[in-house]
């Protein structure tokens, strides 16, 4: 598939460089896991199915995706241009928007009283929500217009 460009602004930065971590860990495990359960199979006979080791080829390609979007982090504090595979790039702003900003949100929200500091603190994290969620729905369509543009042409 082609490569896309996401600009991220130096505001947003951190909770994507958080987002392509988490993805790093969360695939690593699930491809680790599931080559320790193919492992296993080979071991005592079992016959692998093509469709699990399709599963574990395409998570461990987009392991090595997230892991070069990750390398491009690490340059300064932004603005970042990050080149990738559209599919990479969702995942990590749908896990910014997720499992790094709305939590941050939930904390703040959860503070007695809420005082213009805090108010400010959430405003500022809300557009980060918004930039993430709009980020990751605009490249998960472009990755599925990508998928059926490639299975059209097969």
């Amino acid at each position: 598939m082609g490569e896309v460009t996401l600009k991220v602004p130096a505001e947003y930065a951190e909770e994507i460089r958080l987002a392509a971590v988490a993805e790093v860990r969360s695939d690593g495990e699930w491809v680790a896991s599931t080559a320790d359960e193919l492992s296993g199979e080979c071991i005592t006979g079992k016959e692998r199915t093509k469709g699990r080791l399709a599963d574990v080829h395409g998570s461990a390609t987009c392991l090595g995706e997230v892991i070069g979007i990750l390398d491009q982090l690490f340059d300064s504090s932004g603005p970042y241009e990050l080149r990738g595979e559209a599919s990479a790039l969702a995942h990590i702003a749908q896990t910014a928007a997720g499992k790094v900003i709305a939590p941050r949100i939930a904390s703040e929200t959860n503070t007695s009283p809420l005082d213009s500091k805090a108010a400010e603190k959430i405003e500022t994290l809300t557009r980060a929500l918004d930039w993430a969620a709009g980020k990751s729905a605009w490249l998960h369509e472009l990755a599925s217009a990508e998928i059926k543009a490639a299975k059209a042409a097969v």
